[in-house]
């Protein structure tokens, strides 16, 4: 008399973030949630697969594992346990897709929380659901957008910080910004020679920005000019607030200012005019500094070149009055 082979399952768990990870927040309650599900079943859990992206995305990594798990499964169908039908997708689109593709690869999905029936009533009901997860996440969206929007407008900056900046928190005022070395001299040094002049436009900055080896750059080692045109152009820098997209127009931030906003105009002023100054073809990163370094008794900008020793050259900067 042969024995009873056990239904294998897998649980699938899904937070919204990675900070929702860092935090403990859903995962572990999910996970014990579906297992104890399980094993009232009678289920085998051969795995547990998990995202910290947002569920109106269908192209998650967790979530494509767990397909390619179920077509190399041996067994007829596997079990997809999820906690809450929220925690597959956040929109009707998306969850129909992904029940779509849990099907064609041989899975069946169950939820301790809801009954899965195959009948056209339990499908009106399974796609007003999804709505639901679809509505509750833009609203959740609307709030967040409208509580950052609010920050911007007291003048704390709350969206991605630019190079030379870092958060830091404050209990009972959140994060706030503070200078971030040794990139925030960095860039720093670029605004105000940009202003000055010693820096002619905006591939010069870049150039300048790329010789820093403190200044972090691309995965190909280089600072795109777009780059540098996005540093000279915040006024975050200058110590200010701006959001266009959000309709938070021009205000004095709650953070230190790499520049003073006299400063910030020069360099705008500068943007807009025509350009002084033409970009050197024997610009290269041998000689980073050259016309940024002054002379010590004229005050002119020095030149520089390679000098032909015996064994090797050397590179050096020279002015000549």
């Amino acid at each position: 008399m042969g024995t009873s082979h056990a239904q294998s399952a897998i649980i699938y768990c899904r937070v919204s973030s990675k900070k929702q990870v860092s935090d403990g927040n859903g995962l572990a309650s999910q996970e014990a949630a579906c297992r104890e599900y399980a094993e009232a079943k009678g289920y085998t859990v051969k795995a547990v697969i998990c995202d910290d992206l947002t569920g109106k995305s269908d192209q998650r990594g967790g979530l494509k594992a767990m397909i390619a798990a179920l077509q190399q499964s041996k067994d007829t169908t596997t079990i997809v346990i999820i906690d809450d039908l929220n925690r597959l997708a956040r929109s009707v689109r998306t969850h129909l897709t992904i029940r779509d593709a849990i099907a064609a690869a041989g899975g069946k999905l169950e939820s301790p929380k809801r009954v899965f029936a195959d009948d056209p009533e339990d499908d009106i009901l399974e796609v007003i659901e999804a709505a639901f997860a679809g509505e509750h996440r833009r609203k959740n969206a609307e709030q967040t957008r409208a509580r950052m929007r609010a920050r911007c407008l007291n003048g704390y900056w709350c969206l991605q910080l630019p190079h030379g900046y870092k958060y830091y928190k404050v209990k009972g005022q959140g994060a706030l910004i503070e200078r971030d070395e040794p990139v925030a001299s960095v860039v720093q040094n670029a605004l105000e020679s940009f202003a000055c002049g010693h820096l002619q436009t905006q591939a010069d900055v870049a150039r300048f920005l790329q010789s820093q080896p403190d200044f972090p750059k691309r995965s190909t080692g280089r600072v795109p000019d777009q780059m540098a045109k996005n540093i000279l152009t915040n006024p975050l820098y200058a110590g200010y607030v701006e959001v266009p997209n959000w309709d938070v127009s021009l205000r004095p931030g709650h953070h230190p200012a790499l520049i003073d906003f006299e400063t910030f105009q020069t360099i705008q002023k500068r943007l807009e005019g025509p350009t002084k100054g033409i970009v050197r073809k024997d610009n290269s990163a041998d000689f980073p500094l050259r016309g940024f370094v002054e002379c010590g008794d004229c005050g002119k900008p020095l030149t520089s070149c390679w000098a032909k020793g015996k064994k090797q050259r050397h590179a050096y900067y020279h002015c000549f009055n």
